[in-house]
Formats: structure tokens, C-alpha cells, sequence
């Protein structure tokens, strides 16, 4: 490569990677509105409650009650914050990548595969390819790596297989979905069903049906969850039957269909080209396909995945025409850019051009000039040419302009989406106050009750609100439970990359002190067992301590369930957590401490509180407790999963009928010491591997342990039998700290009047100066 194309890469890069570090910092911004608004919605939803029960107090005036009735219903605004929260997570999808990724789509037939192999360098193991009938059926996700060369299948379970596949199939042929294999395994209902009300009815019956004869080839792999594939192994989950399949199939054969098994797959390979970057290829099968919710498929594909896309056209047979099927996908990513994006920064249309039919593809460049240009080069969308079958060209014609389009528009189009959804916020913000404010005017002329006090009904609102605000952290986690964490993957890598490089240097010795040790000790007691023992139980230990680097993950990832905790508990305890903004909280015995020096403070200072209240409250204390004492080890927690890996590293091995037999047995001389070498490096280099894909295998999941910590303090502090009694001895303590001024003599009356005001002082502020 030339040193200018090569100067031009390298900043190309440069620019990439500063547009994924200003997303990084963009992200937590806008995690922290979508967290506000959420929390708005929510107590929206219990101020629409509350204001029934206000309704139903006999001192409310008729003409209140009815203002009310009219006010208090929040649907529609919740509606719209539920709308601009599903555009926010569409965003933050986006900030959150750590590649800018380019969707590449196309129908069957056009090269859109052959496309994919020239940029990534795969073959058609992993991306196949064909002519004739569709060859892709699983989405593929393809990232550029110096390093790594792998595949992550995420696999469906049989529950997500008829909810996601067999369901809508079955919807669209207007038949009620089974809700099991086995019942989808037996359904006869299919057989004979008259399909002509339906639109496309045949295709998807006969879908089914062959769904339903392949149930064994598939059957073993609806497991849900991910596993490390090999590059040679993925295209028989990843390829639609091929023609010869499809042939047996008539003659009555069952064929495998394993993809109907897969959600997607995540490759790791080296692009064959000069540094590209931190990029990824997202591959977007079934456009133009018969199916159902094929459309909802690729729109969430398009929303959530990819930064930017490349529509493959080439000509069909002796058609050289833009067809409507092409216009209907560019009517897709109009939907997805929206206001904020002009759809010629957002996708491309890239001609295959063989050299074959120059004269079909001047007629296929004549049509998408005249109906998707409107006669002027390049005025909606860019029109690029090359070769899919050849790299170079592909290199040189598509993926170099791409990359610069890339670098000098994605940074623009992601503010752009920011500040679209900015006006929204402010512009919801403003409908949110104003609703508030029509509540508050309505709610002055009901009458004030006096009397009786009314801390039951403050502190089960109180518990409430918990609850609600409780189950989001919960549902955070457990969302994230069922995605692939790959902050805690980089961990592993990290980890394995470190115990690698020890076993390389013989076990941090260095090869030439590793084997004259060997030998002495060899000629020493006349036997290699004495030195291989001891030197296999110090590797176990060693490789074992390698991965025990996963700790500081742990500890930052448990340190953030602490912390979402405090915060949630802060919202509503607030002065029993710290007794002021700026001033020492007493942990324990009397040390003082910055009240967010360290995650868990808080926790031990409002255990504290509890056991001190003048009505303590042991069972809230001491659950309170066992949340600031949460740990999450790599010893305690992960080493069980892996400790049979370390197993294999033993001086003896047991065969198959229980005989034991030595396996590191070598000549007493320096050849023997050399052979020792290589044999005891290539079992630990096994079990570092082997360990490594235990710790990534779907069983150690951090935040499903997360998540059940979160759901257990859940339960145990709002739920369990002590939670409501203490609850009340805890309002009766401190009824000042949690409600100040809101407590004197209440009615039933005026303690409902009191939380409706509260809600509505919260959503009137709580959206207040909202940032993206």
C-alpha cells in the first residue's frame, strides 16, 4: 500500500475511534434521562391511581371529582414518553457500541453474501453463498479483530422458537399458536387447512410444516444460550437448505435446519484489508423474502444495530429495473432517519457489476438515477459500483468511501438523533408540567380534613413506590442477564491472554532454566514423577490465580448494584441515609466516612438507623446489611465452574475402566527434559482454554447473580412477612426525616391529598432539565 493511502487509513481510523470515544461519554448522559423518564411514567401511573382513590373521598365536591376524572388520566402521555423511550434505547444501542457498525442488505441472488466474504475474508463456511434460492438464514454480526478469530452463537430456547418464529407463522394463518414443541411437534391442523384467506397462506403453511419434520435436527440446540462455535463449523447454522437438500426433502427424507435453532451469531476475524478500524458488518437476511413480520425484523435491525447501510442491487436475469421490493426497503430507512438523519448520509446503493452485462448494468444505473435520484447523480442516496466477488475492487470502490463517509458524517448524524430527541424531551417536559399544573389548580379547591393521623397509608405508599423503583434495578439486571456482557468477556480475554503468556515463558522460568531444573531434579531421583508432580500441582495453582484478575470486574459490577440501590433508597429515605449533603455519616463504630466514598456506606448507615430507630427494626437492619456485605468473587463464585478444567493438569490420568496411568513419563536425559516441556505446556495451554470457554459458556453469567441479589432484597425488604410491621415502627420513627412538615393531624383524607400533591410535585420536576 502507497504511504499516502496508508497516511489516509490511519487517520480515517483515528477519526473512527474518536467518534466511539465521544459516544462513551455521550451514553451515560443519556442513560440518566431514559432512567428520569422512566421514573416519571412510573409515577404518573401511581398519581392516576391516587387520584381515584381521591376521588372516592366523600368531601371531594362533585365538580372536583369530575375535573379529575377528566385530568387524571395520564394514558396518553405515558403513551408518548413510552415512544421517545423506545427512540432512546434505539440511541443508546447506538452509543454504546464499541464499533460503528454497517449493515449490509440486499435480496436473494443480488451477491450481498459474495459481498460480505470480500470484506471480512470468510468463505462459505461461514457466510454462504449460492444461486437460485436464498442461502443466508441467520443474522450475522462481523467484527474486525488483530487478534481474534472465533464465533458466538446466541441459540434460541424452545420458548423463544415459538414466540418469535412458529407464533406469528400461526398468527398469520389465523390459528392459535401452540405453546410447546411437543404440541407444535403434533399439531395436525396444519395438514389439509384451507390457506386461501390468507395472504402468502401456502408459504407459510408449508413452512411449518417442513419446520415440523425437521423438529429432530434442531430440537437438542433450542437450549438459549451462547456458545463458542469454530469458524469451519457455522455454516451448518447459519445456511438455508440447499437445492439438493430441498430434493431429498420431496422424496421424504428429514433435512437439518438448525438455524431455526439460532438467534444470531457474533464473528471475530481479521478483515483481509489494510486496518480498518474499529468496524463491524452486520449482515440483514430475508429482505424480499416471503415470511412474516419480515418488515418489523429488519427495521428493528436497521434501528438498533447499524450506523450505516449498503444495499446490494444487481440485475435479475434480463431485468435491469429498479423493482418495487428495492423501493420498499429504501422506504424502511426513511422510517428509521426519520426527521433527524437525511437518508443519504444513513445508506448506500452498491451495484455488483461482474463486467458480464455492462449493458444491464447502464440499464440498472439508468433506472436508480431516474426513480431514486430524481435524474441527479448521488442527490438521495450515493450510488457506488464494483465487483463482489473481487476484494480489491470492493476494497477500493466501496469500503474506502464508506469508511471516509463514515468518519465524516456518523459523529453529525449521532448529535443530530441527540438533539431530535432533546426537543422531544423538552417538548414533553412542557406537556408533563402543564398537565401537572391543570392537577394542582383542581386539587385546591378540596377541602383539608384534619385529625387523625394516617402513617399506615403513608408508609404502604411509601413501600410502593419502593417496589416499583426496586423491580427497575431488578429488571436492569435481569435484562442483562440474557444479553452477552462484553465487558466481562474483554475480562476473560484479558485473563487468558495473561495465562497464555505465562505458560510461553515455561511457567515464568524461561524455557532454558525450566529444563536444566527438570533434568537435575530427573537425574536426582532417577524419575520424572517427583519434578512433574510438584510442578503440575504449582501450574494448577498459578493458572488458577491468573483468572483470579476477574475480581476487580466483580467487585466494580457489584459496586454498581450498591450504588443503584443507594440511589433508588436515597429517593425516597434521603435524610436517613447521611445526615446532610456535605457533612460524615457514622458507619460503625463512630468512623467517619464521606457519605459516596464507597459503595455500600450508605447501605451500613441506614442499617444503622434501623436498629437505632426508637422502634427498631432488626429484620429490615440486618436485610440491609446482607446487601452492603455482598461480594462476587472469582473463588467463591466462579472457581467451582471451572475447577474440573484445572483437574486434567494431573501426573496420573483415569482410563476408561478406572485404571490410573501416568501421563508426563519421560527419558532422564535432555531430550526427555524437552519432551516434558512441550507435554506439560500443551495440557496447561488445554486447560487454559478450556477454562477460559468455561468462564464464557453462558453458565457464569455475572449479572444473573446480580439480578437474583437485587430480587432477593426485593423481596426480603418490601415483601416478607416483618416488611409491612416494620415498615410502620420505621414511619412511627422517623416520620419527620422521611416526610418533612407533611405530618401532623391527617385524615385518610388529607394523607391521599398529601401523596397526590407529592406525585405531582415529583413529575412536574423530575423531567425538568432533562440533557442528552
Amino acid at each position: 500500500m502507497e504511504a499516502a493511502a496508508i497516511a489516509e487509513s490511519s487517520e480515517i481510523t483515528g477519526r473512527i475511534d474518536a467518534i466511539i470515544a465521544a459516544r462513551r461519554r455521550r451514553l451515560p448522559t443519556l442513560q440518566s434521562a431514559m432512567l428520569r423518564w422512566q421514573e416519571t411514567a412510573a409515577q404518573m401511573s401511581h398519581l392516576d391511581a391516587a387520584l381515584a382513590q381521591l376521588r372516592e373521598q366523600p368531601a371531594v365536591p362533585d365538580a372536583t371529582r369530575l375535573a379529575l376524572a377528566e385530568r387524571g388520566d395520564s394514558r396518553q402521555l405515558r403513551l408518548e414518553i413510552a415512544e421517545m423511550l423506545a427512540d432512546m434505547q434505539a440511541l443508546e444501542s447506538r452509543l454504546a457500541r464499541d464499533t460503528v457498525n454497517i449493515g449490509v442488505s440486499g435480496q436473494a441472488r443480488v451477491g450481498k453474501s459474495t459481498f460480505l466474504q470480500s470484506v471480512s475474508g470468510l468463505d462459505d463456511e461461514q457466510i454462504p453463498t449460492g444461486s437460485g434460492l436464498p442461502v443466508t438464514a441467520v443474522r450475522s454480526r462481523i467484527f474486525h479483530s488483530h487478534t481474534e478469530a472465533g464465533a458466538l452463537m446466541r441459540r434460541r430456547s424452545e420458548e423463544s422458537f415459538l414466540a418469535d418464529l412458529v407464533g406469528p407463522f400461526y398468527r398469520g394463518l389465523g390459528l392459535r399458536e401452540p405453546t410447546t414443541l411437543d404440541g407444535f411437534a403434533a399439531d395436525d391442523r396444519l395438514t389439509g387447512l384451507d390457506v386461501r384467506p390468507f395472504p402468502n397462506g401456502a408459504s407459510l403453511r408449508d413452512d411449518l410444516l417442513k419446520w415440523q419434520r425437521s423438529i429432530p435436527t434442531y430440537r437438542a440446540d433450542l437450549l438459549g444460550d451462547v456458545r463458542n462455535v469454530p469458524l469451519t463449523e457455522l455454516r451448518g447454522y447459519v445456511a438455508y437448505p440447499d437445492d439438493g437438500d430441498l430434493r431429498r426433502e420431496r422424496q421424504g427424507a428429514i433435512i437439518e435446519r438448525k438455524y431455526l435453532a439460532v438467534e444470531d451469531i457474533r464473528i471475530r476475524c481479521r478483515f483481509p484489508h489494510a486496518d480498518v478500524g474499529r468496524i463491524a458488518l452486520v449482515d440483514l437476511p430475508g429482505l424480499g423474502e416471503i415470511g412474516i413480520e419480515v418488515e418489523a425484523h429488519h427495521l428493528d435491525g436497521l434501528q438498533h444495530e447499524v450506523d450505516l447501510v449498503l444495499m446490494v442491487v444487481r440485475p435479475a436475469g434480463d431485468s435491469a429495473f429498479w423493482n418495487d421490493q428495492s423501493g420498499r426497503a429504501m422506504q424502511l430507512v426513511k422510517q428509521v432517519c426519520g426527521a433527524a438523519v437525511d437518508p443519504r448520509d444513513f445508506a448506500f446503493i452498491v451495484v455488483n457489476d461482474d463486467g458480464k452485462r455492462p449493458e444491464l448494468i447502464d440499464a440498472l444505473s439508468g433506472s436508480i438515477l431516474d426513480k431514486v435520484n430524481s435524474g441527479m447523480p448521488n442527490r438521495f442516496h450515493i450510488v457506488l459500483t464494483a465487483d463482489a466477488a473481487d476484494p480489491s475492487s470492493v476494497s477500493a470502490n466501496v469500503l474506502g468511501p464508506v469508511l471516509r463517509h463514515a468518519a465524516d458524517n456518523v459523529g453529525a448524524m449521532d448529535s443530530r438523533l441527540a438533539g431530535s430527541l432533546q426537543d422531544r424531551s423538552d417538548q414533553l417536559a412542557s406537556q408533563v408540567e402543564a398537565h401537572a399544573g391543570a392537577l394542582q389548580a383542581q386539587l385546591r379547591t378540596v377541602p383539608t380534613a384534619s385529625s387523625a393521623q394516617l402513617l399506615d397509608a403513608q408508609t404502604d405508599a411509601l413501600r410502593e413506590r419502593l417496589a416499583a423503583a426496586l423491580g427497575l434495578v431488578r429488571e436492569h439486571y435481569q435484562e442483562q442477564a440474557g444479553n452477552i456482557d462484553e465487558d466481562y468477556q474483554e475480562a476473560v480475554s484479558h485473563a487468558y491472554a495473561d495465562a497464555t503468556a505465562w505458560i510461553a515463558d515455561a511457567f515464568g522460568r524461561g524455557e532454558q532454566e525450566w529444563r536444566t531444573e527438570a533434568l537435575a531434579k530427573m537425574r536426582k531421583y532417577r524419575n520424572s514423577a517427583p519434578f512433574a508432580v510438584d510442578e503440575l500441582n504449582r501450574l494448577r495453582v498459578e493458572l488458577s490465580g491468573r483468572f483470579r484478575s476477574l475480581d476487580d470486574y466483580f467487585a466494580d459490577t457489584v459496586g454498581e448494584l450498591l450504588t443503584r440501590i443507594e440511589d433508588t433508597l436515597a429517593d425516597e429515605f434521603g435524610a436517613l441515609l447521611a445526615e446532610g449533603e456535605g457533612e460524615s455519616a457514622r458507619v460503625g463504630a463512630g468512623d467517619p466516612i464521606d457519605r459516596r466514598s464507597a459503595p455500600g456506606n450508605r447501605l451500613r448507615v441506614l442499617e444503622n438507623r434501623l436498629n437505632e430507630a426508637a422502634e427498631p427494626c432488626p429484620h429490615l437492619a440486618a436485610t440491609v446489611g446482607e446487601l452492603a456485605g455482598l461480594t462476587l468473587d472469582y473463588r467463591s463464585h466462579v472457581y467451582p465452574w471451572i475447577a474440573e478444567q484445572l483437574r486434567n493438569l494431573n501426573f496420573e490420568v483415569e482410563g476408561p475402566g478406572g485404571e490410573r496411568t501416568a501421563q508426563f513419563v519421560v527419558a532422564i536425559d535432555e531430550r526427555g527434559a524437552g519432551n516434558l516441556l512441550q507435554r506439560i505446556t500443551e495440557a496447561a495451554e488445554s486447560a487454559a482454554y478450556q477454562t477460559r470457554s468455561a468462564l464464557l459458556d453462558g453458565n457464569i453469567r455475572p449479572a444473573a447473580v446480580l439480578g437474583a441479589a437485587a430480587e432477593y432484597f426485593e423481596d426480603a425488604f418490601i415483601r416478607s412477612g416483618y416488611s409491612e410491621a416494620e415498615f410502620r415502627s420505621l414511619g412511627r420513627s422517623y416520620q419527620n426525616e422521611i416526610w418533612p412538615g407533611v405530618f401532623s393531624e391527617l385524615s385518610p383524607q388529607n394523607a391521599h391529598l398529601a401523596r397526590v400533591r407529592a406525585l405531582i410535585k415529583s413529575i412536574s420536576e423530575k423531567p425538568k432539565g432533562v440533557r442528552l
